[in-house]
């Protein structure tokens, strides 16, 4: 059987508040968790992600549930809940226990916003795709609002 190697590194990833120091020990740990499939899957999609978001729209939400849905929305195809949890952390830098991954993927489902493809896997829904992409617009304009607001407390004083 060949080793299945995914060939990044999150140590030169700067620490930021609410993030885990040891990003590149917990990739390592979730990599090894991986089955020789779910691996293989990783890599083939690693490029091929929408890129229709970033990381300051990933960094802006506030719950688990968003954030899966957003890792939903960046694949182009179904993932399992620890492939969630391995891109959530090797593309956002944020963890997530696996889970808790399962029960937000379970949420999901249910409410609509994603449904299940095969055993183990979900992919993101028309409705889910429009919801996170509300909620990133919203967050985008509340930032736009703050820079405005910040900008003129400067001309002003």
């Amino acid at each position: 059987m060949a080793i299945v190697n995914h060939q990044i590194s999150l140590s030169y990833i700067p620490h930021r508040k609410g993030q885990s120091h040891n990003l590149e020990q917990k990739r390592k740990l979730l990599w090894e968790k991986l089955s020789d499939s779910e691996k293989k899957w990783i890599i083939s999609i690693w490029d091929s992600r929408r890129t229709l978001f970033n990381i300051s729209d990933f960094a802006k939400l506030n719950n688990a549930t968003d954030r899966v849905l957003f890792v939903l929305a960046t694949s182009t195809d179904s993932l399992s809940a620890m492939e969630i949890c391995y891109i959530m952390l090797s593309k956002w830098y944020k963890t997530i226990h696996i889970t808790t991954a399962n029960a937000k993927l379970g949420f999901l489902i249910k409410k609509g916003l994603a449904d299940i493809t095969t055993i183990g896997r979900v992919r993101i829904t028309d409705e889910g795709e429009k919801t996170i992409e509300a909620l990133v617009a919203k967050n985008r304009n509340n930032r736009k609002r703050k820079i405005k607001y910040q900008i003129k407390k400067i001309k002003r004083g």
